[in-house]
């Protein structure tokens, strides 16, 4: 789980704005889904520190994702405009 933000930074440095988007928002999908697998341990009627993490981590991946739809959308309108 710690090597995908890495990752994902890495890659922010490394392609062009549009590719970074799209990047972004696969890997921050597949963090959310990859963070969201504790649910089960909740649901199991267990609470632990490291499921709040990984929610934590889960969200963050889904806000990533969301925020680059939202920048992919914004760009398209942006293009459309001209």
């Amino acid at each position: 789980m710690v090597v995908i933000p890495l990752v994902m930074a890495g890659l922010t440095l490394l392609v062009s704005d549009r590719v970074n988007h799209y990047l972004n928002l696969v890997a921050g999908l597949a963090f959310g889904l990859l963070g969201a697998l504790p649910v089960m341990e909740i649901l199991e009627g267990t609470f632990d520190g490291h499921i709040v993490m990984a929610l934590t981590a889960a969200a963050l991946g889904l806000l990533i994702g969301g925020l680059s739809v939202v920048e992919l959308r914004q760009r398209t309108a942006r293009v459309a405009e001209r």
